[in-house]
């Protein structure tokens, strides 16, 4: 018996080690396999082709060459040297943004991947590496979940390892948050200028309890880094206005504070933000009295589909997540005319897309109906505005000085900058300190 065991291990490991395939075989499988590797991108080319017109996509290759803004940008604010390294981070972005488009417009992952999300997102409720999906029908922005159930944004670990984060297309953040307002808040009291912060909550913060059963909702879930952060820069004399417990009690009074498939307020959250801010402001940077400016609200009701749920990327007849109503309060000046920012005001809001949700038609919610008009209705006064909807770390900043730097000087003749951010920016944000806001240097 033991002979015959032995026999037939032998047996097995010759026919293991040793594989017989034809020549035709051999020719028939490296024919298939190479037609499958030019097949996918060459039907992706005809395809591109057919149905969109103009060159293919994978020939789009012109927009490697860095636009002349880069180049003046990167020379203007740090030399030289950078504006080299300015170049070459600019042409692998957009080598990377070259070949993440190409996987996305694919034939096959234009038909295939919603039939697939479909199920695995609309039956299985598994979301995606940018959205989670709640209870009740509720969407989540990932990076403002990140920022809550995260390590705490301040602790040296966490900003050692994100100091380290950078690659060769993006330089290492700036991770203190408290470093960047502190420079930003002693470069407007050099002007004469009063600095409010006014950090956007999270979704999640306020409907935790959309996201788990473990929680009642009766208390906003906060990062283990916000009150270390609050109570630093208050002992510091930084003015900051959190409206996360206000909408929170709201919600429990039956008041829907945020829309169930975007990730910003709804309108009534943020007019009660607004109020909030209004008040703070009379309360804690009082401003010089001027004659009263008259607005008039108008109510409008507008429908869409929320940003999160965009990024699911379901079918286009999916039921799973359906249009959101949305009652906007239009504001008009007194002459009729649709509110507009005024460059001649006292107060400059520097803001995101939680700002611009209402304001900027572009992202579907409608016009004229932001948080600097819902503001300047409360404060009976103009208000001048730069937002930017992504970055709020640095975006609005850096244009800012830019502006300045380049003549235009956008803080003349102001007397309080409210910066409004998303508040998970604290976590993930690149808090830059290399910015100039005084005119005197642009001169020489």
């Amino acid at each position: 018996m033991a002979d015959l065991v032995k026999a037939r291990e032998e047996q097995a490991r010759a026919e293991v080690g040793h594989t017989d395939v034809s020549p035709r075989l051999a020719a028939f499988l490296v024919f298939f396999f190479l037609a499958v590797i030019v097949a996918v991108p060459l039907m992706d080319q005809i395809y591109d082709a057919v149905t969109k017109g103009g060159t293919p996509a994978a020939l789009e290759v012109t927009e490697f060459i860095p636009p002349a803004d880069v180049i003046t940008n990167a020379y203007s604010d740090k030399g030289l040297l950078a504006t080299g390294f300015a170049v070459n981070a600019h042409l692998l972005r957009e080598i990377k943004r070259y070949e993440d488009g190409i996987k996305q417009d694919s034939l096959l992952a234009e038909t295939m991947l919603p039939s697939v999300q479909n199920v695995t997102i609309g039956y299985l409720k598994a979301g995606n590496e940018k959205a989670y999906c709640g209870l009740d029908g509720w969407l989540f922005y990932r990076p403002g979940i990140d920022f809550l159930t995260g390590g705490g944004f301040l602790e040296p670990v966490v900003m050692a390892k994100r100091a380290r984060a950078g690659d060769e297309t993006h330089e290492p953040p700036q991770p203190d948050p408290v470093k960047a307002i502190m420079q930003f808040r002693d470069q407007l009291a050099e002007r004469g200028i009063t600095l409010v912060l006014f950090p956007a909550p999270d979704k999640a913060a306020v409907y935790p309890e959309k996201l788990s059963r473990r929680y009642d909702g009766r208390q906003p879930v906060r990062n283990p880094s916000e009150a270390e952060f609050y109570r630093r820069l208050q002992e510091a004399g930084v003015l900051i206005c959190d409206v996360t417990e206000a909408l929170t009690q709201a919600k429990g009074q039956g008041v829907s504070t945020f829309l169930k498939t975007d990730t910003h307020w709804t309108p009534e959250g943020m007019e009660m933000a607004a109020r909030g801010l209004a008040r703070f402001i009379r309360e804690q940077a009082p401003l010089p009295g001027i004659s009263p400016v008259l607005f008039t609200r108008t109510s409008k009701t507008v429908e869409n589909l929320g940003d999160v749920a965009v990024m699911l990327k379901l079918l286009d007849d999916q039921t799973f997540y359906i249009p959101e109503r949305a009652m906007l309060q239009t504001v008009r000046q007194s002459d009729g005319a649709p509110w507009e920012a005024d460059p001649g005001a006292d107060i400059l809001l520097l803001g995101d897309s939680f700002a611009n949700i209402y304001s900027l038609g572009g992202m579907g919610w409608g016009e004229h109906a932001g948080l600097a008009e819902q503001l300047s209705v409360e404060l009976d006064r103009p208000i001048d505005t730069l937002l930017i909807n992504d970055n709020a770390s640095h975006a609005t900043r850096r244009q800012l000085s830019r502006e300045i730097m380049h003549g235009k000087d956008r803080l003349a003749g102001k007397k309080l900058v409210i910066w409004e951010f998303a508040a998970r920016e604290l976590a993930v944000g690149d808090w830059k300190v290399d910015f100039r806001l005084n005119p005197v240097h642009s001169a020489r």
